[in-house]
């Protein structure tokens, strides 16, 4: 992997807080490269040497953020709700507004599509049997009542209706979760 000095990284989060804050005026399809700039206060030409145009800085944000929870997911054992809530809403919540911007009505619907197939990957086997569900088409239904009660949570959260650390709405979703389940 290619590290990046200084420069680049302040570069690229000046950008990023001001994507944030376009996403959250308009969709990302009405943010245009010269708006983004002006409120950097940046050159065009700078955006150009990182991004070739606003959608690929959003799948290059997107495709990062996928990567890093993979990367996470696969070195945690997964059992139980909470194996799999703790160390999502941990990394959300370091994340700052970017997640959840981009899974909001104005971000990009494609990578909450992704998002959710990342979760299911690694916690259909382990949930259906930790639920005792043997029907595949019976849990798909499941996981996407729960899947959705969890992002239902997290935007309150977003939202500071809720005011709790990672682990304690982990906790309180895993407890949710569980009590809608056959267990």
């Amino acid at each position: 992997m290619k590290t990046e000095n200084r420069s680049v990284r302040k570069t690229k989060k000046l950008l990023k807080d001001n994507l944030i804050t376009l996403i959250k005026e308009k969709p990302i399809t009405q943010i245009g490269v010269k708006e983004l700039t002006d409120l950097c206060d940046l050159n065009r030409g700078t955006f150009y040497i990182h991004y070739n145009d606003i959608y690929d800085m959003v799948e290059t944000i997107e495709n990062d953020m996928l990567t890093d929870l993979d990367d996470i997911l696969s070195q945690t054992e997964l059992h139980e709700p909470l194996d799999i809530l703790d160390p999502l809403f941990q990394y959300i919540y370091e994340q700052g507004e970017m997640p959840f911007v981009l899974i909001s009505e104005h971000g990009d619907i494609s990578f909450l599509n992704k998002l959710l197939k990342l979760f299911k990957k690694y916690c259909f086997e382990a949930w259906k049997k930790y639920f005792n569900i043997e029907d595949d088409m019976l849990y798909d239904i499941y996981f996407r009542y729960v899947s959705n009660g969890i992002l239902g949570i997290l935007d309150m959260w977003y939202k500071k209706q809720i005011d709790l650390s990672p682990h304690e709405l982990a906790v309180i979703a895993s407890r949710l979760v569980n009590n809608n389940s056959s267990n």
